[in-house]
Formats: structure tokens, sequence, C-alpha cells
């Protein structure tokens, strides 16, 4: 199937159900995910789509509804097994770190090793549940409100919880980054805990699938240069990541 068949076809099964995901599409369409991500970004380019987290939806689009957190656990799983492995040898002793929620962080604390001491502070329910089952992490959960339907805090409480500690490392679930923008999301409420975890820490590493680079939510968290890490799922040099190499003072893992 040429280039321009497959994408009108793309753009007729979200004409039909309002969304897709990109698995779904890679597997009824037989090419990889990398290639429907490709087709998704051009047609949101050309504004007939809009592109999501896993996938895109019909532009404005007021029926989408997103993956729940489950179905993000699932969804790119190796992938993001591949970024916690990596955001890991950043890791040393002794080190107080912040992790807020994402399922990317979630395999971060699910892959910690046993023979590293850290604390480690975070809004995000499931990764408190994971992190307290090893006896080596000092866990704090940070209370708060939580989001409707989403296992996180967020809210003055911890906001103020956090005025009072001074982080490491701050490992931050990455919805959306470009380089014009910097790093994105969707909620003005969990857009400030990452901005103040952001301010309290040494060092700011975005977890981000690769997909996720060069998109724009509505509500901005810090800029790119605010940003010293980059971690994804690729090689550091990957030519999807050229652009963003060549940033002064940006590490790519």
């Amino acid at each position: 199937m040429l280039k321009e068949e497959r994408q009108n076809s793309i753009l007729e099964k979200i004409k039909q159900s309002s969304k897709v995901l990109s698995s779904e599409l890679s597997i009824e369409l037989n090419v990889s995910e990398d290639t429907i991500r490709r087709d998704l970004k051009e047609l949101s380019n050309k504004g007939l789509i809009r592109k999501v987290h896993g996938g895109a939806v019909l532009f404005n689009s007021a029926s989408y509804i997103p993956m729940n957190y489950d179905d993000r656990k699932i969804f790119a799983a190796r992938e993001k097994e591949v970024i916690a492995q990596k955001a890991i040898t950043l890791l040393k002793d002794d080190m107080l770190i912040f992790i807020d929620g994402g399922t990317t962080n979630l395999q971060i604390a699910k892959q910690l090793p046993n023979d590293i001491k850290l604390t480690v502070m975070t809004n995000c329910l499931p990764i408190a549940s994971e992190l307290v089952t090893k006896g080596n992490i000092n866990t704090y959960f940070l209370g708060g409100e939580f989001l409707p339907g989403v296992p996180i805090t967020v809210g003055t409480d911890t906001i103020d919880l956090l005025n009072e500690v001074n982080a490491d490392i701050f490992f931050i679930g990455t919805r959306s980054l470009s380089i014009d923008r910097g790093l994105t999301d969707i909620d003005r409420s969990e857009v400030l805990v990452k901005r103040k975890m952001a301010e309290r820490s040494a060092k700011v590493v975005s977890v981000a699938l690769s997909e996720k680079l060069e998109s724009v939510q509505n509500f901005s968290i810090i800029s790119i240069d605010q940003l010293n890490v980059l971690i994804t799922e690729l090689s550091p040099i990957d030519n999807v990541l050229s652009r963003y190499s060549q940033i002064q003072g940006l590490q790519i893992i």
C-alpha cells in the first residue's frame, strides 16, 4: 500500500470512530508503529487530525476518550522498559528524587535495583505502591487532591510539601515535548505540580516515548532550556533526535 493510500485509509478510520490507536493501525495496515506515527504526524501537520498519546482523533473532536491508566501501562511496554533502564543509570546512593505520574515512570519504579539506597517522593499512587515493596527505598507519597479518574495528587497541599524539599533529580512524565514550546501537558493543576518539582530539582529528566516529540498541549510546564536530560527508547544518535542533540546543555540518552 502506498503512503497516500495508507493515510487515506487512516483518515477514513478516524472519521468512522473519531479516534484511532497507533498499535491497532500498525496491525491492520501491516506496517510498523514508527510508520504509523509518521503518517499521523503528517496528517496532523496538515490540520486533518489531532495527534494524541497513543494515536489520533478528529481535529477538535469532543468525543475522544483518552486511554485510562491501566491501558497506558500496556501501551509501548517494551519501549518504556528501555527508557527505565537508561534512567536508572543516572542514580546514585543517597539521592533524593522526584517521580511524578505516568506509566513510563512506573517502569522506573519497578526496575529500581535492590542495591541502591534512595529517597523517592511521588504524587502518583501506583508508583508509591510499587516503591513500598522495596526495602532499600525510603518512600514519601505527596498528599493532596486526586485528579478525577487519575491516581495522582495535585493542588496547593501537594505544592506546599514540595516547597520544603530540594531534589537531586526529577523524572518528569512527558506527554508532549517540542523545541519551540518545551514540555506541555493537558491539565493545568497537574502542570503546576510538575513545574514546582522542576523548580525544586537540581536536574530535570524527561522520560519520553519518541512519539511524544514535537507535539504540543495547551499548558506549558518548562521551556526546553530548563530541561537537563532527554531519555527516549531511541539511540541518542537517531535522526529523530538530531535537532535535540544540538541544544546546548541538553544531554540525550
